[in-house]
This record gives C-alpha cells, structure tokens and sequence, in this order.
C-alpha cells in the first residue's frame, strides 16, 4: 500500500515541487494546503507539527528568502526558532533562497524549457540573492515568444512575474524536471530528497512526542 504525505506549502509553483519530490519518493500526496503566503504558513506550522505527532506524514516547505540575514540567524538556529521540536514524521524543509533554486539546479533541463543557454545559469543556484526574478531575467533572453510573453511582466505593471509564470513553471516541474541531476548543485533540495524518502520508509509510531524529527537545509 503507497504511503500519503500530508502537504503544506506557501504558493501555487511549491505545491507543484512538492507533489513531484513525493511522486520521485514513491509516495502519494494526501492533502495539500497553500497558504497563499509564507507568514500564512509559519502561523500554520505548529498545527500541521501537532497533527504530524498522530500517525500523520507531513511535508512543509518554506523559502529561506532572506529570513536569515535579516533576523541574523544562521538557517538551523531560524528552524528551532520557526519550529522548536520537531515531530518524528515531520519533514519541515527551507528551500535556499526559494524553491526556484531547486528548479535552476537542473541547468540543462530549465535552460531547453526556457530555451536559452545552459552557461547562463549558475553552477550554485542557491547562491542567488533573487531565484525567481533570475528565472525571470532568462525568461526575457528565451528564443521562445510564448515563455517571454508568458513569464515576463509587462513594463507597466508592478507584478514581478508574468501572467503564465506559475502554469509554465509547474509544466516544467511537472514533466522535465530531473530531480536526481538538481540535487548536484542544490544541497537544500539534496536534503529534502534525503528526508521526504526516510520519511517514506519509515514506519510513523502514531503518538510519539517531538524529537528532532526530519529536518535539513
């Protein structure tokens, strides 16, 4: 019988990620909560922590964005503060700086998506101040009109992404996607491979209390 993950994300392109890093772990996606936002997660996280202690598998993802340099914390010390103690079939990962991190580590396959140039994309993604406004940048440089009319905002308006950021993202999640190659250059992505294929294949003791459960960069 596959295992379900109970899911819990900040937008509409995490969500996708995340259905597809449970699919790459052999696993299902149970039930998934976009909270439209990360503050709107972080209030949430203690819940879904909570409910991971009964029997429940749960995988939540959240951006590193910034957090780090403006509460000058280093990433493990921001985690115990965002979640102290962690349930044992918790998964709580923070993707560096954002998920569109773990998306650029397959150079080849977003650079044929986006179709421009594998050299101009960095060997380190997560060392981009801004993934998604860099993905947005080759977007603008694709030899494909639809992904520049797609993905790129209009000059007039003050949206930092295209109308068709999210759908053509996802189309890429969803079938180009080469997790195993990504995982090279993204150790955040690394670990949560890492975490959500423990998590899998390990039997939940329904009702245990916290401990340092499944955690990672």
């Amino acid at each position: 019988m596959s295992v379900s993950v109970r899911v819990a994300v900040e937008g509409g392109l995490d969500e996708s990620v995340a259905r597809r890093l449970i699919v790459y772990c052999q696993a299902n996606a149970e039930t998934v909560y976009v909270k439209r936002g990360k503050q709107n997660l972080l209030k949430s996280l203690h819940g879904y922590n909570k409910d991971a202690m009964f029997c429940n598998r749960w995988l939540v993802i959240v951006d590193l964005d910034h957090d780090d340099l403006n509460m000058n914390m280093s990433i493990p010390s921001l985690r115990q503060h965002w979640l102290p103690s962690v349930a044992p079939s918790m998964c709580f990962q923070i993707a560096v700086r954002a998920v569109e991190a773990w998306l650029l580590a397959d150079r080849k396959g977003v650079a044929k998506f986006l179709s421009v140039s594998p050299n101009q994309i960095p060997s380190n993604p997560e060392s981009l101040s801004d993934p998604k406004e860099f993905i947005v940048q080759l977007a603008s440089k694709s030899r494909r009109n639809y992904i520049k009319k797609g993905m790129v905002p209009d000059l007039r308006s003050k949206r930092k992404v295209g109308p068709e950021y999210v759908s053509l993202m996802a189309t890429f999640v969803q079938h180009h996607w080469d997790i195993r190659a990504a995982q090279q250059s993204a150790p955040s992505l690394a670990c949560a491979v890492r975490c959500l294929q423990q998590l899998v294949s390990t039997r939940v003791n329904c009702g245990s209390g916290g401990s340092d459960g499944h955690t990672g960069v």
